[in-house]
């Protein structure tokens, strides 16, 4: 059985399966970042973040930092797309 706080990756891994997963080692966050590279080369490096369940704008609060993108892109502010979130009992993963 996969723990709780393992899952999200899991279910991201599973989802993103054809990608090589690299980590991402720079960064205070505290969150898990990887760089994820199309094994085939067709498709585009993609990122995946990975952090444990906050609310209250913690550093880790990727709910809130997906806001934060969604309202710069909004207004003309080239950003990072964030293309799906996962969150999974104590994890979220983006």
């Amino acid at each position: 059985m996969i723990p709780i706080m393992d899952s999200a990756v899991h279910d991201l891994r599973a989802r993103y399966a054809a990608y090589r997963w690299t980590p991402a080692t720079s960064g205070a966050s505290g969150a898990e970042v990887h760089r994820l590279t199309d094994t085939g080369g067709a498709g585009p490096d993609l990122y995946v973040k990975v952090a444990a369940a906050t609310t209250g704008g913690s550093p880790s609060d990727l709910v809130g930092e997906a806001d934060r993108l969604a309202w710069l892109t909004g207004r003309g502010i080239p950003c990072p797309a964030s293309s799906s979130g996962a969150p999974t009992g104590t994890r979220h993963g983006w």
